[in-house]
């Protein structure tokens, strides 16, 4: 995406000129319900000219006005002469996308009339951004983890609303490209890649073929999680804390990584990780390397939603509850059951219902929701 702050350098000028006669005076009038008074016109003329200098010349559209100081240094213009608003770029804030200017007002043979300064702020430009509203414009989004299950939910649902879906797997690439497959049957778009989402450069070059087959990569779905093997905290080896830190937490931030130069080129994107509604509150015993994760990863979609929000991007989490997948097929049916006895709705969740929250939040109907946990678990847990 262009930027207009970009094309922007310090010591660029522009000008706005503006003949005086009666036909602007009364325009004027009609405009405003006031007289039409040539002196009354007169007086406010210095701030009409700067911001249209502002508005249509030096930034021009999409700029905001919000200091200005300004005096008088010459007589008040004069009814059939013509007038010059001049601007020249004297500072560039890129970060706050601030911009002071250096503004005069000149009358016939450059008699000077007025002198002062204009800052500005320049809002995020929506040029070369397609339809912000329609999914097929946004790119691709990576699904880690997406060769069944939850994944391959997510990965369906999100090519159903639209976009263009990298299922990815570590292992089983003919499971991935089964999901790909059926997605294109659909008349959705689809690529298969087999990838260890804890290498940070496997993971990367991932993002890189999505970029080369889709022609933009809309940003990620971190799903993959190890197999989860209940075991007391007591129990747990240190190997297994770093089973789940290293898929779980370097695998988001591999993701994250690889979706940062699309994300500042464009000025957009999203980003959902998967958590878990058994990180919320008093962990059930037996997932203490798996909730470890769980909390970690939280804590790394808030740092991420902070710096990424006023870039344009958008960093979420759903949490889901007991969700029928092979996770819990070895789980005892008196636990499944109890489970279900304990929650609100007296159901487990299904895949689909974890999908539909991910892909709302990746959707262009989640536009203003950043830094959120949303749990999916039938009121299991209400943080």
């Amino acid at each position: 995406m262009i930027d207009r702050l970009d094309g922007l350098a310090v010591g660029d000028r522009a000008d706005f000129v503006l003949a005086l006669d009666d036909s602007k005076i009364a325009a004027f009038a009609a405009l405003t319900a006031m007289p039409a008074d040539a002196g009354l016109f007169l007086q406010t003329l210095g701030g009409t000219l700067i911001s249209s200098l502002l508005g249509m010349s030096l930034p021009g559209e999409g700029c905001l006005w919000v200091e200005q100081d300004s005096r008088w240094v010459g007589p008040a213009p004069r009814p059939g002469e013509t007038l010059r608003a001049i601007g020249e770029l004297r500072q560039v804030s890129r970060a706050q996308r601030a911009l002071t200017i250096a503004v005069t007002l000149e009358g016939d043979g450059a008699r000077p009339i007025l002198a002062g300064t204009a800052r500005v702020k320049l809002l995020s430009s929506d040029e070369n951004r397609g339809n912000m509203d329609d999914p097929h414009e946004l790119g691709a989004i990576i699904v880690s983890g997406a060769s069944r299950g939850i994944g391959a939910a997510i990965a369906t649902m999100l090519a159903e609303q639209g976009f263009a879906v990298v299922i990815n797997a570590v292992h089983r690439l003919d499971l991935a490209e089964a999901v790909a497959d059926g997605i294109r049957r659909r008349g959705g778009r689809a690529l298969a890649v087999q990838a260890d989402i804890s290498d940070i450069g496997a993971v990367r070059d991932m993002a890189g073929r999505a970029i080369d087959t889709f022609g933009r990569l809309w940003g990620a779905v971190a799903n993959a999680a190890p197999a989860l093997e209940l075991r007391p905290a007591v129990d747990t080896a240190w190997d297994d804390f770093a089973r789940h830190l290293d898929v779980q937490v370097r695998g988001t931030y591999a993701l994250l990584s690889a979706c940062l130069p699309q994300w500042h080129l464009h000025k957009a994107g999203a980003f959902v990780a998967l958590g878990s509604a058994a990180a919320h509150g008093r962990p059930p015993e037996g997932f203490a390397a798996y909730v470890t994760a769980k909390a970690a990863l939280a804590a790394m979609v808030r740092a991420y939603a902070t710096e990424l929000g006023p870039k344009g991007v958008r960093v979420n989490m759903v949490s889901p509850g007991m969700t029928r997948t092979d996770m819990i097929a070895g789980m005892p049916e008196k636990a499944q059951m109890l489970t279900r006895a304990q929650t609100p709705l007296r159901r487990l969740a299904d895949a689909s219902d974890i999908a539909e929250a991910v892909s709302f939040l990746m959707g262009p109907r989640a536009a203003h929701i950043t830094g959120q946990d949303l749990p999916v678990c039938g009121g299991m847990t209400m943080p």
